[in-house]
Formats: structure tokens, sequence, C-alpha cells
């Protein structure tokens, strides 16, 4: 089973792995530094947004990190900037497949 909850700390070296592994999925030049200082931020609170790890047992197999961005219709809006999950293993249904 999967859980999700918000990163701590302890948390930062596997996150950064997994974002800087999504960046290169997507063809970027991963930059630790940016990288670093983003999940910094976040983890320090001082950025208004959140950070969350997907763990598999204790393993950190996927993240998301998301921001908050004001709305004149909605006031604030929590808009995701980062998310991925590990390709690593069969899938465990812990969502619908997404599309092609």
């Amino acid at each position: 089973m999967v859980l999700v909850e918000r990163a701590a700390p302890p948390d930062r070296a596997d996150a950064e792995r997994l974002i800087a592994a999504y960046h290169a999925s997507e063809g970027l030049k991963p930059r630790p530094d940016r990288i670093s200082w983003t999940v910094d931020q976040v983890l320090r609170n001082r950025f208004p947004g959140v950070l969350l790890v997907a763990r598999e047992k204790r393993a950190v197999v996927g993240v998301a990190l998301a921001v908050y961005q004001p709305s004149a219709a909605l006031r604030r809006v929590l808009v995701p900037n980062d998310l991925f999950v590990a390709p690593a293993g069969p899938p465990q249904g812990a969502a619908p497949p997404l599309p092609p």
C-alpha cells in the first residue's frame, strides 16, 4: 500500500532525487542547485506550498511539489509544479492508469 504524506526534513534527499529524475525523464537537464533551493524553501515554510512524498513501506517512491498562487475568482489555488512516481516495479493499483 502506498502512503502519501507531507515531506519532512529527513525526506529531503529522496525528494530531490525524484524531482531530478522527473526533470531528466522530461528531457531536461536537472539543476541540483535549483532543486535543492526549492525543496528547502518549501520545507522551511518560506514559500506557500506543499511537498508531498509517496511511500511504499519505508521507501520514498513518489514526490509532488505544489505552490499556492493567487486567483481573483478563488483567492488562492494550489498548483502542482512537479509530480513524479518512480517507474520501478509493477503498478500497485494506487490510482487508475493514465491514458497514453
